[in-house]
């Protein structure tokens, strides 16, 4: 299935396939060769893909830079809620909220500094007819007899990633199976901007957006 959004901008006559080899990395030895095959029929309709490197400077940097502004945004909504009724908040919750209060705002600043000069890398990769062929997870779907810590079988998820920019144009290349809720700080390009993979079904922070 390929979702083309409503979009203006003129299509290329021919794409440049870029295969984030940075990304590629993360996924596990069972999962790139479950991709394989479906690598493969890409390249076969829109050519070798080229490796690149989508990360700036490192992943941990994308992580902790986006961290900072999302956490600055989350306390900037729901800081004045707490701090006036104390709600009660689940486990994990309650820390990440105190710990958002914390950042300061020299690591805002440098962080939207940082997002600014990742907006330029990744345009700049991309251009108008680059696209990134990329897994948006890093492991392979688990048995259905596999559950949780929690009990519950897990989320299903049957996409590989395939992004392109042309005035904010994306559209996702049916994959194959299911994968596994496990990695944070996979980018991909998105409509208006990059953001963060977060999880299976696409749901991304805008974060590195805004």
């Amino acid at each position: 299935m390929c979702c083309w959004a409503a979009d203006t901008a003129a299509l290329p006559e021919r794409v440049r396939l870029l295969r984030p080899d940075d990304v590629w990395a993360l996924a596990v030895p069972a999962a790139v060769e479950a991709l394989k095959g479906v690598s493969d029929r890409v390249q076969g309709l829109l050519g070798s893909a080229k490796g690149t490197t989508v990360a700036l400077e490192s992943f941990d940097a994308m992580y902790w830079n986006f961290r900072y502004l999302q956490s600055r945004e989350a306390w900037l909504t729901d800081g004045p809620l707490i701090e006036r009724y104390a709600p009660p908040l689940g486990p994990g919750v309650a820390e990440r909220f105190a710990w958002s209060r914390e950042v300061t705002d020299a690591q805002v600043a440098a962080s939207r500094t940082f997002r600014t000069a990742f907006r330029s890398h990744l345009a700049a990769l991309l251009g108008n007819d680059g696209v990134l062929l990329m897994p948006t997870m890093p492991d392979i779907a688990p048995l259905r007899s596999d559950r949780g810590f929690d009990g519950r079988l897990p989320q299903p998820c049957d996409s590989i990633a395939v992004h392109r920019r042309a005035g904010g144009l994306s559209a996702t290349v049916d994959a194959i199976g299911n994968a596994r809720r496990r990695a944070a700080g996979h980018f991909a390009a998105r409509a208006g901007g990059v953001g963060p993979v977060a999880d299976c079904a696409g749901r991304a922070h805008r974060s590195l957006t805004a």
